[in-house]
């Protein structure tokens, strides 16, 4: 469940940062050079950094903000790189992949177990049962 949790925020993070950066850009009617862009992203991330709700992705931004430090650093272009990666293997991801995600999170954080169905077995209270079949 950790791994989804992070994919996720992850995500959540570079979709946003990227919304925030087009909406200041299309406020302005002039040219926004990358260095600027850059600024935009930074002040964007930089408070996500001591977010208690963002710590396991903190060294992810941390790298983000890092770039921009380098000579012809671009946040923008890493973010948009990043999230054409994020939703190649979000498409790779079969349905299998999903159910399998969602029945961890239902067993690790709400405790149901989960099992295939057996005609010959008794079925248990709170037990998710799957028949072999449908999978």
């Amino acid at each position: 469940m950790f791994k989804a949790q992070y994919y996720q925020q992850l995500s959540s993070v570079i979709d946003n940062a990227l919304l925030h950066l087009y909406c200041q850009i299309a406020t302005t009617e002039r040219f926004v050079p990358i260095a600027q862009r850059n600024t935009i992203l930074i002040r964007f991330l930089k408070p996500k950094i001591k977010d208690l709700r963002y710590k396991i992705i903190k060294g992810d931004i941390k790298r983000m903000v890092l770039i921009s430090q380098r000579p012809g650093g671009n946040i923008e272009a890493k973010l948009n790189e990043l999230r054409k990666m994020a939703m190649a293997s979000k498409d790779k991801m079969n349905g299998a992949q999903h159910l399998y995600d969602l029945l961890s999170h239902l067993f690790n954080d709400h405790g149901f177990d989960s099992q295939l169905f057996d005609n010959d077995k008794i079925t248990e209270k709170e037990v998710i049962y799957i028949i072999k079949d449908h999978l």
